[in-house]
């Protein structure tokens, strides 16, 4: 009887550091993938940034296409009203 006993103590105690085992490697896993999505959301922020910046690059590029359009349209007119 006292033999079981302490073999049922020994199994539990050997279960016992096998699930300790798997918390602590979910544990580490967690920390692993917090890092990483750390690391991902100031990834993602750079990028946001950079994309509102040639956002308005573009824009006003557009604009002054559109500026310069108008003007060599203008242009084009005055010349053909000073030939004629």
């Amino acid at each position: 009887m006292l033999f079981k006993s302490i073999d049922a103590i020994s199994n539990a105690k050997n279960l016992q550091d096998k699930y300790e085992f798997q918390v602590n490697e979910q544990q580490k896993h967690i920390a692993e993938l917090m890092e990483e999505k750390f690391n991902n959301d100031i990834s993602l922020k750079v990028n946001i940034d950079l994309r509102d910046t040639y956002r308005d690059d573009l824009k006003e590029m557009c604009q002054v296409k559109s500026r310069l359009e108008s003007e060599k349209m203008f242009t084009i007119l005055q010349s053909k009203n000073q030939i004629t």
